[in-house]
């Protein structure tokens, strides 16, 4: 079955509201405003949450666990989405980097 998810934003509510459009999802992406979303979007529909950061070996460390944790709790998220990135700094400076190398190291 196909589901419909749309990201969050007033005008979505505001289509909600009027009955104009039904999604199954609502997915939260800002970090900065991840409670307010999840207590605006609570009643409408599940959530998607999608508020990590770009990953990298040398920024995962910083990355507020616990945090996340007690956001997917509470809009109930079954996964969440996290991007791989791979900076320069990552690899010791090296000047060229293949995608082979990026691919073997995550």
């Amino acid at each position: 079955m196909t589901q419909l998810g749309c990201n969050y934003s007033p005008q979505l509510i505001s289509l909600v509201d009027q009955g104009a459009v039904e999604v199954e999802w609502i997915k939260i992406s800002k970090k900065d405003t991840v409670w307010k979303e999840i207590s605006i979007c609570n009643e409408y529909a599940p959530m998607l949450l999608h508020t990590l950061p770009h990953a990298t070996l040398t920024t995962f460390e910083n990355i507020d666990f616990d945090d996340i944790n007690r956001a997917i709790k509470a809009c109930k998220s079954p996964h969440v989405a996290l991007h791989l990135q791979a900076l320069k700094e990552d690899w010791n400076n090296q000047a060229e980097i293949s995608d082979t190398e990026i691919f073997e190291r995550m």
